[in-house]
Formats: C-alpha cells, sequence, structure tokens
C-alpha cells in the first residue's frame, strides 16, 4: 500500500480546539487549498515559460504553506524545494520536481476529500 502524503490526525488539532465547530472549518481549509492548486501549478507552468523567479517563488512558497496546513509535510517539501530555486533566481533545472508535483498531487487531492467527507 502507498504511502499517505498527509498525516491523518494532522487537521485533529482544530477538533481540540474549536470542537464540533471545527469540522466547517478543515473543509474550508481543504477547498482552499484544492480551489486554489490548479491556479498555482498554472502560475508555476507559466513563470517556467517566462523565465520569471519571482512568480514561481511565490507560487511555489503558496502550494507549500497550503500543503502544510493539511498536514502533507513531505509533499510540501517539494515546494520548499521550489520556492528555493525561485529564491536562487535560476529556475532552469526545476522540471523534474515540477512534474514529480503534479503526479503526486491527485493522490493528494483524493486523500484530502476522503477527509472531508469523513468530516460528514
Amino acid at each position: 500500500m502507498d504511502k499517505m502524503l498527509i498525516d491523518p490526525n494532522a487537521l485533529d488539532q482544530y477538533i481540540e480546539v474549536l470542537g464540533d465547530e471545527a469540522n466547517e472549518l478543515i473543509a474550508e481549509i481543504i477547498d482552499t487549498l484544492l480551489d486554489d492548486a490548479p491556479n498555482q501549478f498554472a502560475f508555476l507552468d507559466q513563470s517556467l515559460k517566462d523565465n520569471d523567479p519571482a512568480t514561481f517563488q511565490r507560487a511555489a512558497h503558496t502550494l507549500k504553506s497550503n500543503c502544510k496546513t493539511v498536514g502533507a509535510t513531505e509533499y510540501a517539501e517539494i515546494f520548499y524545494l521550489l520556492e528555493e530555486k525561485g529564491a536562487s533566481g535560476d529556475i532552469s533545472s526545476v522540471s523534474l520536481l515540477l512534474e514529480k508535483s503534479k503526479e503526486d498531487y491527485p493522490k493528494l487531492k483524493d486523500e484530502l476529500l476522503k477527509k472531508k467527507e469523513s468530516l460528514k
């Protein structure tokens, strides 16, 4: 069985603090990532084509932060590395890492949708 991309207990901190109201917040957090990720991937692709490291860095940072928020810390590491490449000003060697992040995204999405469904 494949290792999960998200820590299934990562969002439980909200339940501990907010109790029953946490489920709505967790669903919103998940929706935010899922709604925004396609845009951020598009920014990564376009900024790579345009050789725009600053935009590349911002998009990678957003994905990194959103992934950490939902407990996908290992997946967030890919975006950390991409963010660092953007910060360095040289994004010429990011193609393989960017493709890896895109390959893993459907699995992340599936895991997050299952987590969201479990909140109902």
